[in-house]
Protein backbone atom coordinates (compact mmCIF):
# COMPACT_ATOMS: atom_id res chain seq x y z
CA UNK A 1 0.00 0.00 0.00
CA UNK A 2 1.53 3.15 -0.59
CA UNK A 3 -0.12 5.76 1.45
CA UNK A 4 1.45 9.30 3.13
CA UNK A 5 3.71 8.60 5.84
CA UNK A 6 4.12 12.28 6.38
CA UNK A 7 1.58 15.21 6.14
CA UNK A 8 2.22 18.84 6.09
CA UNK A 9 -0.18 21.27 8.09
CA UNK A 10 -0.57 24.61 8.93
CA UNK A 11 -1.90 28.01 9.05
CA UNK A 12 -2.63 29.83 5.44
CA UNK A 13 -0.40 31.55 3.66
CA UNK A 14 2.71 30.13 5.84
CA UNK A 15 4.71 28.83 2.93
CA UNK A 16 3.13 25.26 2.50
CA UNK A 17 2.79 25.73 -1.18
CA UNK A 18 6.81 26.94 -1.57
CA UNK A 19 7.60 23.95 0.93
CA UNK A 20 5.57 21.44 -1.49
CA UNK A 21 7.25 23.19 -4.87
CA UNK A 22 10.42 22.62 -3.47
CA UNK A 23 10.10 18.90 -1.87
CA UNK A 24 8.18 17.98 -5.37
CA UNK A 25 11.49 17.71 -7.29
CA UNK A 26 12.89 16.02 -4.72
CA UNK A 27 13.72 12.27 -6.25
CA UNK A 28 12.97 10.41 -2.96
CA UNK A 29 10.04 12.17 -2.40
CA UNK A 30 6.52 11.63 -3.45
CA UNK A 31 3.59 14.28 -3.62
CA UNK A 32 0.49 14.09 -5.73
CA UNK A 33 0.00 16.49 -8.28
CA UNK A 34 -3.28 18.04 -6.51
CA UNK A 35 -1.76 19.65 -3.82
CA UNK A 36 -4.16 19.55 -1.09
CA UNK A 37 -6.60 15.98 -1.38
CA UNK A 38 -8.89 17.14 1.92
CA UNK A 39 -9.15 13.50 2.28
CA UNK A 40 -9.14 13.68 5.82
CA UNK A 41 -10.70 16.97 6.45
CA UNK A 42 -14.30 16.57 4.35
CA UNK A 43 -16.45 13.85 5.41
CA UNK A 44 -17.83 13.24 1.77
CA UNK A 45 -14.29 13.13 0.53
CA UNK A 46 -13.37 10.96 3.45
CA UNK A 47 -16.61 8.10 2.98
CA UNK A 48 -14.91 7.18 -0.38
CA UNK A 49 -12.26 5.41 1.35
CA UNK A 50 -8.49 4.49 1.54
CA UNK A 51 -8.42 2.59 -1.36
CA UNK A 52 -9.92 5.54 -3.02
CA UNK A 53 -7.53 7.65 -1.66
CA UNK A 54 -4.28 5.38 -2.71
CA UNK A 55 -5.86 4.71 -5.44
CA UNK A 56 -6.67 8.55 -6.50
CA UNK A 57 -3.70 10.24 -5.21
CA UNK A 58 -0.71 8.08 -4.58
CA UNK A 59 -1.14 5.55 -7.51
CA UNK A 60 2.33 7.06 -9.15
CA UNK A 61 4.53 6.20 -6.25
CA UNK A 62 7.51 3.92 -7.45
CA UNK A 63 10.39 4.09 -5.34
CA UNK A 64 9.79 6.99 -3.15
CA UNK A 65 11.05 6.91 0.46
CA UNK A 66 8.32 9.84 1.79
CA UNK A 67 5.25 10.24 0.58
CA UNK A 68 3.27 13.30 1.47
CA UNK A 69 -0.37 14.93 2.02
CA UNK A 70 0.05 18.76 1.92
CA UNK A 71 -3.36 19.84 3.05
CA UNK A 72 -2.64 22.40 5.47
CA UNK A 73 -6.72 22.87 6.77
CA UNK A 74 -6.23 18.80 8.73
CA UNK A 75 -4.63 21.07 11.69
CA UNK A 76 -7.78 23.25 12.41
CA UNK A 77 -10.05 20.11 11.92
CA UNK A 78 -12.12 18.31 14.46
CA UNK A 79 -12.10 14.86 12.81
CA UNK A 80 -9.21 14.58 11.03
CA UNK A 81 -6.06 13.55 13.74
CA UNK A 82 -7.87 10.48 14.66
CA UNK A 83 -8.43 9.89 10.76
CA UNK A 84 -4.85 9.97 10.34
CA UNK A 85 -4.01 8.00 13.26
CA UNK A 86 -6.82 5.05 12.21
CA UNK A 87 -5.10 4.70 8.44
CA UNK A 88 -1.65 5.91 8.65
CA UNK A 89 -0.81 4.45 12.07
CA UNK A 90 1.63 6.37 14.49
CA UNK A 91 4.58 6.02 12.32
CA UNK A 92 3.08 9.81 10.43
CA UNK A 93 5.23 12.41 10.50
CA UNK A 94 4.02 15.60 10.38
CA UNK A 95 5.78 19.05 9.17
CA UNK A 96 3.42 21.87 10.97
CA UNK A 97 3.79 25.57 9.56
CA UNK A 98 2.76 28.28 11.56
CA UNK A 99 2.45 32.09 11.21
CA UNK A 100 4.63 34.27 14.09
CA UNK A 101 2.33 37.11 12.41
CA UNK A 102 -1.08 35.49 13.67
CA UNK A 103 1.05 35.72 17.00
CA UNK A 104 2.13 39.07 16.40
CA UNK A 105 -2.25 39.92 15.60
CA UNK A 106 -3.34 38.58 18.76
CA UNK A 107 -0.39 40.44 20.47
CA UNK A 108 -1.40 43.61 18.72
CA UNK A 109 -5.59 43.06 19.43
CA UNK A 110 -4.75 42.81 23.38
CA UNK A 111 -3.00 45.88 23.07
CA UNK A 112 -5.43 48.05 21.92
CA UNK A 113 -8.21 46.44 23.83
CA UNK A 114 -6.34 47.34 26.68
CA UNK A 115 -5.85 51.03 25.26
CA UNK A 116 -9.20 51.40 24.47
CA UNK A 117 -10.21 49.96 27.95
CA UNK A 118 -8.07 52.74 29.31
CA UNK A 119 -10.23 55.28 27.55
CA UNK A 120 -13.54 53.91 28.43
CA UNK A 121 -12.70 54.56 32.40
CA UNK A 122 -10.94 57.71 31.63
CA UNK A 123 -14.64 58.67 30.22
CA UNK A 124 -16.64 57.37 33.16
CA UNK A 125 -13.72 58.51 35.33
CA UNK A 126 -14.91 62.57 33.65
CA UNK A 127 -18.65 61.67 33.57
CA UNK A 128 -18.77 61.50 37.12
CA UNK A 129 -17.10 64.57 37.73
Amino acid sequence: MSLPNFMCIGAAKSGTTSLYDILKQHSDVFIPSFKEPHFFDISTVYEHGVSWYEKTYFSGVKKEKCIGDFTPTYLFDKYAPERILALLGEGVKFIIILRIQLIEHILIICILKEIYMSIYHLRMHLKKR
